[in-house]
């Protein structure tokens, strides 16, 4: 859609300069935001003037003439040179495409080679702490892809501010906590939360377990975090007695539901969600948001800020503490995590409770 016109007093004006009751404000072209440019109009135009100059896309035509590649061109070659080749879990690569495309949005016209430090800065500075994080890391990975090409001579995205990740800063699950999150939770999510701290599965496997999974008196468990791994974590989960239990309750509480975790909705909704295989299936988000319904509702966490909670996941840790408190070698929580180094198991046995030396 063509650009409203300009009145006529205005027609002198150049583009991103706007005249207000106050004066003129210039728009970044990138960022979008508004700058006050005073109240001198022939200041404020000679500006807008250098403004435009320094910000606005100038490497589109340029390149159709010298041979230039553009920005999206050089994602598209990314996306069928580097990642078809690169095994992504499902998520990862939802993500990574919403990345891709926000940077051919903004900065897809441009040719690779007139790209700037300055260029890559003021389209990161807007976003969020995670989300310039995220993208940073992408426009370095396009750039040494570039580099290696023989596109770019030097990756410009490695120059641009780093910043870190804010530390986590969820709590682990207590007895006291679990056990009240427990007496307040429906008769289904009581059983997937016992089925969580039995298994140690992440919430996407646990939502995925099947009754046909069950052969030889053994549970069988294909980790979809590490399903495009060049080793994939499957696992034959023996049915022990506290397992077997789920697994009965399951059949009473939702019979001709075929997942382990199942839950009779209260409205029909058939047809309302395309994700399900199985009316009484729980998705992996409802099943979060149930957790953190159930567990607001237990009064223990009232004083708790939200952001640090205990969430679905961390009854992962709070499971395998408590299996190496009942006696478990940790090389079998190990196992049973799928975790492929003993560092990360330790990180989840940690931080449960306090730590004391012992002075003789």
């Amino acid at each position: 859609m063509a650009p409203r016109p300009r009145k006529r007093g205005n027609r002198d004006m150049p583009p991103g300069l706007y005249a207000t009751s106050s004066g003129f404000e210039y728009r970044h072209p990138v960022t979008k935001k508004r700058h006050g440019m005073g109240t001198d109009r022939a200041k404020a135009i000679a500006a807008a003037n250098i403004l435009n100059h320094r910000l606005k896309p100038s490497g589109d035509l340029v390149s159709r003439v010298v041979g230039a590649e553009s920005v999206a061109t050089v994602v598209e070659r990314y996306r069928a040179e580097y990642l078809t080749d690169k095994r992504q879990a499902e998520r990862t690569a939802k993500e990574r495409e919403y990345r891709l495309n926000r940077i051919i949005a903004d900065l897809g016209e441009l040719a690779l080679e007139s790209l700037t430090v300055r260029r890559l800065a003021d389209f990161l500075q807007p976003l969020a702490r995670e989300a310039y994080i995220k993208h940073r890391q992408e426009l370095v990975e396009i750039f040494r892809f570039a580099c290696a090409a023989g596109i770019a001579d030097r990756n410009l995205a490695e120059l641009t501010l780093p910043k870190g990740s804010k530390a986590k800063t969820r709590k682990r699950w207590t007895q006291e906590q679990y056990d009240a999150t427990l007496a307040v939770a429906e008769p289904w999510l009581r059983n997937a939360m016992a089925l969580a701290v039995i298994t140690l599965q992440r919430r996407e496997d646990l939502c995925a377990m099947r009754h046909s999974h069950i052969e030889a008196g053994r549970l069988l468990v294909r980790q979809s975090k590490a399903e495009n791994y060049e080793t994939p974590v499957n696992l034959a989960i023996s049915i022990w007695p506290e397992l077997q239990a789920c697994i009965d309750v399951s059949k009473q509480l939702t019979p001709f539901c075929p997942f382990l975790i199942g839950r009779k909705p209260t409205r029909d909704r058939r047809g309302k969600n395309e994700a399900k295989t199985h009316p009484f299936q729980v998705l992996p988000d409802y099943l979060s948001k149930a957790l953190a319904a159930a567990r607001d509702d237990c009064g223990l966490f009232d004083d708790v800020p939200a952001a640090e909670r205990p969430t679905l996941h961390e009854l992962r840790a709070f499971g395998a503490w408590l299996y190496r408190e009942a006696g478990k070698p940790e090389e079998w929580v190990q196992a049973l995590l799928g975790h492929a180094s003993e560092k990360m198991t330790k990180h989840y046995l940690s931080g449960h409770a306090e730590e004391w030396v012992e002075i003789a």
